[in-house]
């Protein structure tokens, strides 16, 4: 899935594409609890965390 930065997110939040990583965060999050296993994103690194968070909560592995 690809929903990085894209206008859907700046239509909700109104930002502007730079202001949009928190929306697309949420996304990553909601896809990775959806079952996804592959977004594409331009904030890499922190994108991976998010998913990996959101993938342990998904899983149920937190401590």
């Amino acid at each position: 899935i690809g929903t990085s930065r894209k206008s859907a997110i700046g239509y909700v939040t109104g930002g502007a594409a730079s202001q949009r990583q928190w929306g697309t965060a949420a996304t990553v999050a909601l896809a990775v609890g959806q079952g996804v296993d592959i977004v594409r994103v331009h904030d890499v690194a922190e994108m991976v965390q998010v998913a990996r968070v959101a993938d342990a909560v998904v899983r149920g592995v937190l401590p």
